[in-house]
């Protein structure tokens, strides 16, 4: 027991500290007439280290889900994250999707989630102003689709880990042995 429990605090030290903003979608409306621009302050200064999301998504006939394009922003550092469906959304509006959805050409409710990991640095002070843009690149008649309950996107901040050399994480282990051997000797 005492093993796994120094195993579990060594993890523990060598683990990343972050935290998340997390910025729901629920009931957002995508509508190919016009954008759906939810803005939103950061106030954590520390390094962005991804972005996840999780999508349900109800594509509403004759809309297909193929056609969205969610794209994350932090307008401080001008760095721009495109979701969607890469033959059609981001092709529709110019973009590149950072995450390819692959979602059909058709309408009905669809999901994804994923996590976009950026390289260190890309982010460094992920405080100001962000927004998340809704966009369809089809315009159909009213309202094309919807965010069901669960949706969401988050801005992973933190500090990265020091990865641990080899030499020094052998001799970590190696003195953990030690003490157990000498402790068991002892009793």
């Amino acid at each position: 027991m005492k093993k796994q429990s120094f195993i579990a605090a060594v993890l523990l030290l060598l683990s990343i500290q972050a935290n998340a903003v997390v910025i729901s979608l629920d009931d957002q409306e995508t509508d190919g007439a016009a954008f759906n621009i939810l803005p939103f302050n950061n106030t954590d200064t520390r390094e962005v280290l991804g972005i996840s999301f999780s999508f349900f998504f109800e594509a509403l006939s004759p809309s297909w889900a193929s056609d969205l394009v969610v794209e994350i922003a932090h307008l401080d550092s001008n760095n721009f994250y495109q979701i969607g469906t890469q033959e059609f959304g981001c092709t529709d509006f110019g973009v590149e999707c950072e995450f390819d959805l692959g979602w059909l050409d058709d309408s009905g409710v669809f999901e994804a989630s994923g996590t976009l990991s950026l390289d260190p640095g890309t982010i460094a002070d992920g405080s100001g102003e962000w927004e998340i843009l809704i966009a369809e690149s089809f315009d159909d008649d009213g309202v094309d689709g919807v965010f069901l309950d669960g949706s969401f996107v988050e801005v992973i901040q933190g500090e990265r880990a020091i990865p641990a050399s080899a030499p020094a994480t052998a001799l970590l282990f190696m003195f953990a042995g030690l003490s157990l051997v000498a402790r068991k000797r002892l009793s």
